[in-house]
């Protein structure tokens, strides 16, 4: 899932991808054991700010308290995943540009980006639907603004994952 939004699934008691709340999920329940910071109050206002609005900050030295406290609960997360028992690989499908240089930076371990890329007229096609359907998270700025952002965001996703030195493959969803 989209360990970003960790704290936000723990909060509202979402369900995992095993169909347990994250709190009861055999391996939440152990990762967030050994590291309950992650889900508190206190981490839900850090995992908020680790978004693309914040990419600038990612290219200095992380001199905030409040950027050195976001940086090392991302360490402290896929550390304490990494010590699980069969963990091998963990997928990550955050959507944020910032997300592979804070990764790069803090999460201590091989860090690869596939970036799963959907063509941006089937995207706003999806969001277009989705508003029709109710879902309010979705606000409707234009068709041309929603497209200039799905290409800034992608490219800077790109970008990020390159200036960390990280391997990176982009992947169009219409080719699978």
């Amino acid at each position: 899932g989209e360990l970003i939004h960790l704290a936000p699934q723990c909060a509202l008691a979402a369900r995992c991808g095993c169909g347990e709340p994250v709190s009861d999920c055999a391996l939440w329940s152990r990762v967030l054991a050994g590291s309950p910071a992650l889900c508190g109050t206190q981490a839900l206002h850090a995992w908020r700010r680790l978004r693309s609005r914040y990419l600038p900050l990612a290219l200095l030295p992380a001199t905030d308290a409040w950027l050195r406290q976001r940086h090392a609960m991302l360490g402290e997360l896929y550390a304490a995943l990494g010590t699980q028992p069969g963990v091998r690989v963990v997928v990550d499908s955050s959507k944020s540009a910032y997300y592979p240089l804070a990764l790069a930076r803090f999460a201590h371990c091989e860090v690869c980006v596939l970036h799963l890329v959907r063509d941006v007229r089937a995207a706003e096609g999806s969001m277009y639907r989705l508003r029709q359907e109710g879902a309010g998270k979705f606000a409707h700025r234009g068709t041309a603004w929603n497209s200039l952002r799905w290409i800034l965001l992608n490219r800077l996703t790109e970008w990020s994952a390159r200036h960390a030195g990280l391997p990176y493959l982009r992947l169009r969803y219409e080719d699978l």
